[in-house]
């Protein structure tokens, strides 16, 4: 089990790194945006965001490779730290974007200005899938863990990281289990980067506009590509970790019932779930990469898609669904 730990985030780790290279390499072969959209202080600001965008990607790499540091050196926390990995991560680099101090337009004194009176939300910028996918992910990583928690039996250790199913002639189990031992410290990690994700979402929206009606296309279309950014990292972060622990609990599971059967015994009914909880959390593993190679690819062409939107031109409208 612990072979497969480390396999699973040195995998994580590789591809982490890989996908920063990617996002280099993509924005280094994105075309230059036309001259039409070239306004110094247009550029200053999409330049700022997207390197803000480059930078959380790299905390959440530096975080992931922190944490491992962390985990080898205190083995007595049975891989606890490696479990909080992907969110801790994924919440690091998301703060980044909430975090004040992004740039805005800076209009000279001669400048006309022109804004709408009507207050700027985070509903604005973030559509429907961005909103509630990171939602119903963190809603399912909740549900499962309560699952393994209520199943789960304490180990050797008094912890509660084990399974174990008495039958009438013979008990059989398995450990790590993701029981209340890493569950509860999940569920706080999950909470914390949901928080996280409406934070920046929020303070998304409370960046100045660009003061000019002729830019507002712009405006609102760099706003849509980072708040797909956010909410990819946070679905990222989720997903990864759900698939951790459903690949754990489901070959516990798994176990349990082949020992079961092979000796004969009646085995509870929810055990059969064991080979679906697997599948599952590798299709989740799947999805937490592909959702941060997305992450990677949008800040990669952030700059350059608004840039490149006509303004006033509703053709070009960013599109409402930020996984298209």
């Amino acid at each position: 089990m612990a072979r497969l730990a480390i396999l699973i985030v040195i995998f994580l780790v590789l591809g982490l790194c890989a996908l920063l290279a990617i996002t280099i390499v993509a924005a280094l072969r994105t075309p230059a945006a036309t001259a039409t959209n070239t306004d110094p202080e247009v550029l200053a600001v999409l330049t700022s965001a997207q390197r803000r965008a480059w930078f959380s990607i790299g905390v959440a790499v530096a975080l992931v490779l922190i944490i491992i540091s962390i985990n080898a050196a205190m083995p007595a926390s049975l891989g606890l730290p490696i479990a909080l990995a992907p969110m801790v991560a994924a919440t690091g680099a998301i703060l980044v974007q909430a975090f004040p101090g992004q740039r805005s337009f800076q209009a000279s004194n001669s400048t006309a200005r022109s804004a709408s009176l009507e207050a700027r939300t985070p509903w604005q910028y973030v559509s429907k899938p961005a909103l509630w996918v990171p939602i119903l992910c963190t809603l399912a990583l909740t549900g499962f863990l309560i699952f393994t928690g209520l199943t789960a039996s304490a180990d050797d250790f008094g912890l509660a990281r084990a399974l174990h199913i008495q039958t009438e002639n013979m008990g059989t189990g398995g450990s790590p289990y993701p029981g209340w031992y890493y569950g509860i410290p999940l569920l706080l990690a999950a909470a914390a980067l949901l928080g996280a994700t409406l934070l920046a979402h929020a303070r998304l929206s409370k960046i100045a506009a660009f003061p000019r009606t002729d830019l507002s296309d712009i405006d609102r279309t760099w706003r849509h590509g980072m708040a797909r950014i956010i909410s990819a990292m946070s679905v990222s972060g989720t997903l990864v970790t759900l698939s951790g622990v459903s690949l754990f609990g489901g070959r516990v599971i798994s176990s349990a019932l082949r020992t079961l059967t092979a000796n004969g015994e009646p085995a509870p009914a929810w055990l059969q779930s064991g080979g679906f909880i697997v599948a599952a959390g590798l299709l989740c593993l799947l999805g937490g990469l592909a959702s941060i190679f997305m992450a990677a690819r949008w800040a990669a062409v952030l700059k350059e898609q608004a840039l490149t939107i006509t303004p006033l031109d509703p053709a070009h409208r960013p599109p409402t669904n930020p996984y298209m």
